[in-house]
Order: structure tokens, then sequence, then C-alpha cells
């Protein structure tokens, strides 16, 4: 089982634009007081940021990152099937870390816009705010599927509609505390 708030290493399949931040370490949770999700991310030689999320934002960003991913592995039923079970792998993969902690004096933005470049390997998102400040996060397919995982979650957490996500994403199960025997 995960923490609450779980940690993943941004991916190095996708070489950094020059002259733009990038993220080597985040934690993505749901702020209830905000009703947005933040990312707390470690910029090296940088304090940690924050990049605020909205639903609206976010669910112009789901059919995106889902269509990469089942553009990965074979359509069909045996698609569908095979993204359940890479989902399923993914989550179980995710191994604890210590969170990037969100401060009172850290930098915050909030997401006005996302751009999104794939490649055969990875997704890159840059987060881009009103003032055009860009962060960017480059996943590859697990990472992306392991952050994915924690985003529906927090959408469930949220009470967020769940009818953007695919059902092959809404049929893994959440990880589940360990069962005593006695």
């Amino acid at each position: 089982m995960y923490p609450a708030s779980p940690v993943l290493q941004a991916g190095a399949d996708c070489p950094s634009v020059a002259d733009m931040s990038q993220f080597q370490k985040f934690t993505t949770e749901y702020v209830a007081t905000e009703d947005r999700i933040r990312i707390s991310g470690q910029i090296e030689l940088e304090s940690p940021l924050s990049i605020w999320l909205t639903q609206r934002l976010l669910q112009r960003l789901l059919p995106v990152l889902t269509g990469w991913l089942e553009q990965q592995s074979p359509q069909g039923v045996a698609g569908e099937i095979g993204h359940t079970f890479a989902q399923q792998a993914a989550r179980t993969a995710l191994t604890p870390q210590e969170p990037v902690n969100a401060s009172a004096g850290e930098s915050s933005r909030l997401a006005s816009a996302i751009d999104v470049s794939r490649s055969a390997q990875a997704v890159r998102l840059t987060f881009r705010d009103q003032d055009d400040q860009s962060t960017e996060l480059a996943l590859n397919a697990t990472q992306l599927r392991q952050w994915l995982n924690i985003v529906h979650d927090l959408y469930t957490k949220a009470g967020w509609p769940l009818d953007s996500w695919p059902d092959w994403m809404r049929s893994t199960p959440e990880p589940q505390p360990p069962k005593m025997l006695q």
C-alpha cells in the first residue's frame, strides 16, 4: 500500500527543454479547501514548487494521456484487458518514498494550460501559468500509469465525476491493507 500522497520520480526518457524547470520528484495530492489537485515537486537545486490543477483542466488532459497509453499496445478486447493488467502492475510497483512537502513559503502556481509532447517512450507535460512560466514533467508509460492511478484515487476522494476515465482505469482496484490471520 502506498502513502496518502504518493511520490514519483520523474522520467529521464524525455530530455528537458533548455531554460525550463523540470520536476525531479513530485507528490500529488487533493486539497479539499481548494477543491484542486496540487503537484508539489522538487526541481534540481531549487526550492519545491507547487502546481495547482483544476478539475476542468484535468478533464481535458485525461483523454490525451489515456489515449497515448492506448496507442502503446494492441486494440480490442485483449488490449483493454492488457491495459487493466498494466494499471494493476503499475499500482503494485509504486514504492513508498519521502513526500515532497508543500510549505507556506514555497512558490505556487495555478496551471492555466498544459502542453503535451509525446514520443514513443514518454510523455512530457509542460504546465504553464497565466504569466507563461513553465514547469515540465516527463513520464514514461509505467510512471504515467502510476500517476494516473494516483489521480484517479484523488478524483474518487474529491467526489469528482469519473466519466472521463476509460473503463480499464475504472476497473483497477485500489490497494487494500493486508489482512491479518489469527
